[in-house]
């Protein structure tokens, strides 16, 4: 899982890393957020499990979770400190994609959306069938670590890599 998700071609790691903007830079501007995927890896780090800076500049964790979602004390608490972060940066929009095939994806996004007003966010979080496409086309800077996701985006800033250094993290390097 290591190399898969964290070691890409040269050229696809360059690109990926040329689009990654700086918190102060996501002011004012839309933030779209690929939901499960942000969140599960901040739970993650939550969890003692590694996360890795990985080649491209953005950080990933190696569950690789795919359809079934413990949604726990964790997960709710991972969800928050993202909401959280992004309230920090102070984006004009945030809009937050789940995937519809994951159980109770139509319920997680109305506590977000519940979070996200509670936290003064103007913005929405939806499902999707096609969480992928809908994050793509989307206008806005894209928080993900899908790297299918990140080659398409034109600006990418690291949400769950941001979160997990506000509350005192450090992901693993892979440098030599």
């Amino acid at each position: 899982m290591l190399l898969y998700r964290c070691l890409h071609p040269d050229v696809e790691a360059d690109a990926v890393r040329s689009k990654i903007v700086s918190p102060a830079q996501v002011r004012s501007e839309t933030l779209v957020i690929d939901g499960y995927n942000v969140v599960l890896t901040v739970r993650a780090w939550m969890l003692g499990e590694e996360v890795y800076l990985c080649d491209d500049g953005v950080v990933r964790d190696l569950s690789g979770v795919h359809g079934k979602v413990r949604y726990d004390e964790v997960f709710q608490r991972a969800l928050e400190e993202v909401v959280v972060s992004a309230a920090l940066l102070e984006p004009s929009h945030v809009t937050v994609f789940y995937d519809r095939q994951v159980s109770r994806s139509g319920e997680l996004a109305a506590s977000t959306r519940r979070l996200l007003k509670e936290k003064g966010l103007g913005g929405t979080a939806a499902t999707s069938d096609r969480n992928d496409t809908s994050i793509i086309r989307a206008a806005g800077i894209v928080s993900s670590s899908d790297i299918v996701i990140l080659t398409q985006a034109a600006k990418i800033f690291d949400l769950a890599g941001y979160t997990i250094a506000r509350l005192g993290g450090q992901p693993l390097r892979l440098d030599p």
